[in-house]
């Protein structure tokens, strides 16, 4: 187990490394798949913000997926790999702050919601070390 939040209606999504998937566990204890290995590389940090979108950080992004499902990607952009050669815009790592589609990323392990479409993420460890970084999704 990796990362886990919780949504308004008391769902919770936990992120499992060894079966690459999301789980989503309902208040009643009833555990389905959320997300798997189709959608994403390594999935490992997860938040929720205000209007119960799930944000999950990918080995190279940040994935956004709405309460109908549909998933985009929000921050980071080409696939990367674990060695951090590679990720964010344009296929070249880095440490891009600010807007959501001008960030990059080395390898973003964990992420938390703040008001006003704000996004902490950690991100790291790299060539730099972990660093928490500030992105904005608006």
């Amino acid at each position: 187990m990796q990362g886990n939040a919780v949504d308004s209606s008391g769902n919770v999504y936990v992120s499992r490394l060894a079966q690459l998937d999301v789980v989503k566990i309902t208040p009643n204890g009833t555990a389905t798949t959320f997300a798997n290995s189709s959608m994403f590389t390594l999935a490992m940090g997860i938040a929720i913000d205000s209007s119960d979108n799930i944000y999950i950080t990918d080995q190279h992004r940040v994935l956004k997926f709405t309460l109908t499902g549909e998933m985009s990607v929000v921050a980071g952009g080409t696939q990367g790999s674990l060695n951090g050669r590679y990720a964010g815009i344009c296929g070249t790592s880095g440490a891009t702050d600010g807007l959501a589609a001008n960030a990059t990323f080395e390898m973003p392990v964990a992420i938390a919601a703040a008001p006003d479409n704000v996004f902490y993420v950690m991100d790291g460890p790299g060539r730099q070390g972990l660093r928490l970084r500030k992105i904005y999704t608006v």
